[in-house]
C-alpha cells in the first residue's frame, strides 16, 4: 500500500494566501502487503500530515461484502474520518475548496459507475464565502459493475489513487495510494456480509451512505424552471407545514445569482435566480433540503430535514429524477 506523499498548506481564504511547501517526507510502499478477507480497509502507512495541524483526516478504501458476484454491482467506499471542525468538500459550487478525486485501477472489463455522495451542508463564512461540505465520518459509495464472465474462486485486487483537501482555518492537500482484495463468487451467489468486519472495521458504512432521494411522486415537493428561474415548492408533505427550503447547486451547473440569501427561504416556496451570464440552456442540478414543522407544533420543533436531488433543463417538467453528480475520470484497467 502506498501512503500519502506529503501535504500542502493553504489559508482558507484563498489558494495563494500562504506559501506552500510539502510537509513531511514522501511516502513509500509497504512491500507488497495485501488485504485478507475480513480486513479489507487499507489506509496510508504514513501520516496524512506532519504539520502543526496534526492529523485531521484518516483516509481509507473499504469493501464490506464477503465476496463480489459475477454479473452484479459491487460497492467500494472511499472513507474520511475527520477530526472535529475539519471538513472535505462536496462536488458543488464552492468558493474555497475542491472535492476528493480518485482514479481506480480495476480488473479487465470491470466498469466504474457514477459515485454516490452523501448529502452536504452549507458553510457560509464572513465575506459571503459559501461552500458545501462534509464532516465527521464521510463515506463516498463507488459502485462497480462486475462482468458476467468474471472468474469465481479467485481474489481480485482494486487499487485507488485518492487526492483530497481537508480544511479548517487552513487547508491541507493530501494524496495516497490504496488497495483492497476482493474475493470472487460465481453468478447467482449471495454476496453476504463479512461478519469479521464488525464492529471495528466499519461494517455497514458503505450501504448506509445518506444520499439525496428522488422527489416524491405525490407532488409534496416539486422543482421546475419557470421564466429562467428555478422554483422549488413544498406542500402537503409528511408534516404540517414546510419550515425552510434550501438549494445546493452541483458543480458544472447554473450558478445562482446570490449564493448566500438567494438559495434559501423560509416557508413553502423558494425561487432561485441565476447569474445573467449563465447559459439559458444550462441545467439546474443539485440537492434540495426541506425542513418541516411538526404537526404538533406549528411554529415549534422541526422535523427532518429531507434531501432530494434534482436535474432540470430549462424546459423540464417538475423533477422526479435524481441529480447526476459529476462523474469521476474513467478507471484504468490492468
Amino acid at each position: 500500500v502506498a501512503a500519502a506523499a506529503g501535504v500542502v498548506v493553504f489559508a482558507l481564504t484563498g489558494f495563494s494566501a500562504m506559501a506552500s511547501e510539502p510537509q513531511g517526507k514522501p511516502a513509500t510502499t509497504s512491500g507488497g502487503k495485501t488485504t485478507e478477507p475480513g480486513d479489507l480497509m487499507q489506509e496510508p502507512e504514513a501520516k496524512p500530515s506532519t504539520s502543526k495541524f496534526g492529523e485531521p483526516a484518516k483516509v481509507g478504501l473499504l469493501f464490506e461484502d464477503h465476496q463480489a458476484v459475477a454479473g452484479e454491482v459491487m460497492n467500494l467506499g472511499i472513507t474520511f474520518d475527520l477530526k472535529p471542525d475539519w471538513h472535505v468538500y462536496w462536488p458543488g459550487i464552492n468558493d474555497t475548496g475542491l472535492p476528493p478525486k480518485w482514479t481506480l485501477t480495476l480488473p479487465k472489463d470491470w466498469k466504474e459507475l457514477p459515485a454516490v455522495w452523501p448529502v452536504p451542508h452549507r458553510s457560509v463564512l464572513p465575506g459571503d464565502i459559501v461552500d458545501h461540505v462534509l464532516d465527521g465520518k464521510v463515506t463516498i459509495r463507488v459502485p462497480i459493475m462486475v462482468p458476467a464472465n468474471a472468474k469465481a474462486d479467485v481474489v481480485e485486487t482494486i487499487s485507488a489513487k485518492i487526492d483530497w483537501m481537508v480544511c479548517n482555518e487552513a487547508c491541507l492537500l493530501g494524496e495516497g495510494a490504496f488497495k483492497v482484495s476482493v474475493p470472487m463468487a460465481a453468478a447467482g451467489t449471495k454476496p453476504g456480509k463479512d461478519v469479521s468486519a464488525a464492529p471495528g472495521k466499519g461494517a455497514g458504512r458503505v450501504a448506509a451512505v445518506k444520499e439525496a432521494k428522488k422527489l416524491p411522486t405525490d407532488g409534496s415537493v416539486t422543482a421546475v424552471i419557470e421564466d429562467g428561474k428555478l422554483v422549488i415548492a413544498a406542500q402537503g408533505g409528511p408534516y404540517e407545514k414546510p419550515a425552510k427550503i434550501e438549494y445546493m447547486p452541483a458543480a458544472g451547473t447554473r450558478k445562482p445569482a446570490d449564493m448566500v440569501k438567494g438559495v434559501t427561504a423560509n416557508g413553502d416556496k423558494l425561487t432561485v435566480s441565476f447569474d445573467a451570464d449563465q447559459s439559458a440552456d444550462a441545467p439546474a442540478r443539485g440537492v434540495v433540503k426541506v425542513e418541516w414543522y411538526t404537526a404538533t407544533s406549528h411554529r415549534g420543533s422541526r422535523a427532518g430535514p429531507e434531501y432530494y436531488s434534482i436535474d432540470l433543463s430549462p424546459t423540464a417538467k417538475p423533477a422526479t429524477s435524481p441529480a447526476a453528480m459529476p462523474a469521476e475520470k474513467p478507471p484504468v484497467t490492468k
